[in-house]
């Protein structure tokens, strides 16, 4: 089952208001779970996506899917803020993947928002915490080319980690 989640904040962000985004999210899918009667969820976060995901959502709420799943995220996905106190089941069972190209330094942007770098101490910051965490850098590619990549990023991450 697929759930892709729009913010509910009324700036269309989901960083501006993590937190608060992040604890909507992770009821969001602790209700559908129960629905369907799964547990093991994999996240896949795009940008603003990736920073819910890696500064709010797993800082906060990381029992919520200690069951098993993972992550890729793409174009960001920095290290939270301040101290998070992450559930120790989920460091053995939740690999993440950062894909971030290499184009996606700012230098494009209109913003200036340099992904990589945000990417990289994102990856950095999980796996000095025991995760199975890791970044890969596509030659060339910018923020706008991810947008099109995650499904078979995503793809490649269930096939090298099957359900048990």
């Amino acid at each position: 089952a697929t759930l892709s989640i729009m913010t509910p904040s009324r700036d269309n962000t989901f960083w501006t208001n993590g937190s608060v985004n992040a604890a909507y999210v992770a009821s969001l899918i602790q209700s559908v779970r129960s629905e369907l009667g799964v547990q093991r969820t994999w996240l896949v976060g795009y940008s603003g996506g990736s920073q819910l995901i890696t500064k709010f959502l797993l800082p906060a709420h990381s029992s919520v899917f200690a069951a098993g799943g993972g992550a890729v995220i793409t174009g960001g996905g920095g290290a939270p803020g301040g101290s998070a106190a992450i559930d120790a089941a989920l460091k053995s069972g939740f690999p993440m993947l950062w894909y971030t190209g290499s184009a996606d330094n700012g230098a494009n942007s209109s913003d200036g928002y340099n992904a990589l770098a945000d990417a990289r101490r994102g990856q950095s910051w999980y796996a000095s915490r025991g995760f199975a965490a890791t970044l890969e850098v596509p030659a060339g590619v910018d923020h706008s080319d991810l947008g099109t990549r995650f499904g078979s990023v995503l793809a490649g991450q269930l096939a090298k980690h099957p359900a048990r």
